[in-house]
Parts: structure tokens; C-alpha cells; sequence
């Protein structure tokens, strides 16, 4: 990773400089992501809340958010752009309060929130089997009528 310090007042902050080793999402890409997600799935408009998380202190430009419906199509998506060495930020709900899911640069922002078919509890054993574009919210609210509540983790 490539530092570079940036002086704010008083403050020196640490930011992360673009690796070179990483592409540019080119038009051909953006024709291969709709080919696996879908056109309507393909966003580059109206992705302000994809770009940073609620602390609004983090945050970059991505080239798109895609939002795969499945996993094949996450598959799909991350064969291309390992083979294109395309930087990509996996994304859930983006309630993160700490930077680690919103984009740095230009990358490919990896939304997961479509993925939320599959939920399966078991009452006795306390077992939760989910997809992952479930965010906690939701996630309680399923589990608040068996008497159980999704564990927050603050740090």
C-alpha cells in the first residue's frame, strides 16, 4: 500500500495513494458487467450512497456499483476483474462506522444487498443461515419473533 501524509490544521492524516498496478474500468468492462448483472444492475448515476459510510469521513469515486443478484454472478464479476486486475470493494449495507467497505479511488463497488433470498433460524440450536445482502436491521426484525436479536459489535 502507498502512503502518502496530507496535513490538515494541525493534524497529519495518512492517505492512500492509487496503485498503479490496478486498471481503469473501460467501456468493454462495463459491457461485460451488464452481460452478468443485468443493465439495470450496472449503476454509475446516482451512487452517492455507495461512495462513503455513515461517518462520511472515508470515502472515493467509484467507476460503478454493480449489484449481482447471486452468488455465480459475484463469481463472474470477480473472474473478470482478477483477470483485468480491476480494484474491487465488496459492499453489504455500508453501515460500517470505520471506512473498511467504501472505495478508496475508482474502484468497482461489489454490492451484495440483492443477495437476500436465503434465511433459514433454528429456534433450538440459535443457528442463522443467511445471505449476505441482509443488514442487521432486517436481520432483527426476523429474529425479534423467536425472542432472538442480532449481536452488535461496536468494535
Amino acid at each position: 500500500m502507498l502512503l502518502k501524509s496530507l496535513r490538515l490544521g494541525a493534524r497529519r492524516l495518512a492517505t492512500v495513494v492509487r496503485d498503479p498496478r490496478f486498471a481503469t474500468v473501460q467501456d468493454s468492462d462495463f459491457r461485460i458487467f451488464e452481460l452478468i448483472c443485468g443493465k439495470n444492475h450496472v449503476k454509475t448515476a446516482e451512487i452517492d450512497n455507495y461512495k462513503t459510510d455513515w461517518t462520511k469521513a472515508f470515502g472515493g469515486n467509484p467507476a460503478c456499483v454493480l449489484l449481482p443478484a447471486s452468488t455465480e454472478e459475484v463469481s463472474a464479476i470477480l473472474a473478470h476483474c482478477s483477470k483485468r486486475k480491476i480494484a474491487v470493494v465488496p459492499q453489504a449495507g455500508n453501515t460500517g462506522l470505520v471506512g473498511g467497505s467504501v472505495p478508496l479511488h475508482d474502484e468497482v463497488v461489489l454490492s451484495v444487498k440483492r443477495i437476500n433470498k436465503h434465511f433459514e433460524f433454528d429456534e433450538t440450536s440459535g443457528i442463522l443461515d443467511c445471505d449476505a445482502g441482509f443488514i442487521l436491521e432486517e436481520l432483527d426484525d426476523k429474529l425479534a419473533p423467536h425472542g432472538y436479536m442480532m449481536p452488535l459489535d461496536l468494535g
